[in-house]
């Protein structure tokens, strides 16, 4: 190496330096198009796929003249250990280990709100198992993203309470004042060399607290509808999931 660089330096005192000035610009043009660039790219479509399923869930609301205040949001399970989410039942027998009246739960599969868009929006912290609500049975049941496989009712309380595994308190004021919600499953289709696979991903909500959403589910035809273009919204975020 020494006899190489004494060699550069009989052509040029400085074209040694100059090939070090090469070997960082180098490294700094390598490292912005196989990082940098595609770490952008990927930014900004998410940017735009957020963009493009707020201007779609607002279309719904347009197509009903907003007579019914659609609210939307989607929630992704996720793994999670040592968590208190669903209510103690009365005399279980590890009540000892509850807190705030929720029990204790070694692991287990939770649903995280990750897009809102309405009047109003569930808070940050806001979290559900898939043992919970119509989320929950939307979530456990879905083997596609389909018209029938959408959990609707009216009332989310009373719709929850009937579950096997109710709300706890601060779920029930959150939820308190919806009409009507209705719960997609968001399946993705994996293909490997055992074939085609589904896993059922999150859950896509649609909930209102005005009465007069309740047509939206008495009315046979108006559930189809509403139901279809539920079932658009899903699978439109399924194409765009990175």
């Amino acid at each position: 190496m020494p006899d190489f660089c004494e060699k550069l330096k009989s052509i040029h005192p400085n074209l040694g330096i100059w090939l070090d000035y090469f070997v960082i610009l180098a490294t700094v043009f390598i490292y912005y198009y196989s990082f940098w660039s595609p770490l952008k790219l990927y930014e900004s479509q998410a940017r735009k796929k957020w963009e493009f399923i707020n201007f779609m869930a607002a279309k719904i609301n347009e197509d009903y003249d907003g007579k019914f205040d659609l609210n939307f949001n989607i929630m992704l399970a996720e793994t999670r250990f040592c968590y208190y989410i669903e209510p103690v039942k009365e005399n279980s027998a590890f009540s000892w280990l509850s807190r705030n009246g929720r029990k204790f739960s070694l692991y287990g599969k939770i649903l995280k709100v990750i897009w809102d868009h309405g009047s109003y929006c569930k808070p940050p912290n806001f979290r559900m198992t898939i043992n919970q609500g119509l989320s929950g049975l939307a979530f456990r049941e879905g083997n596609e993203t389909s018209w029938g496989n959408i959990k609707g009712g009216f009332s989310l309380q009373e719709t929850t309470e009937a579950d096997s595994t109710g709300l706890n308190d601060e779920q029930k004021k959150v939820t308190k004042d919806i009409v009507i919600a209705a719960s997609c499953p968001l399946v993705l289709t994996d293909k490997d060399v055992n074939g085609i696979k589904k896993r059922v991903i999150g859950v896509l909500n649609v909930e209102s607290k005005s009465i007069a959403s309740e047509e939206l589910l008495l009315d046979a035809s108006k559930k189809h509808t509403f139901y279809e273009e539920v079932v658009s919204l899903s699978r439109i975020y399924l194409n765009l999931h990175l």
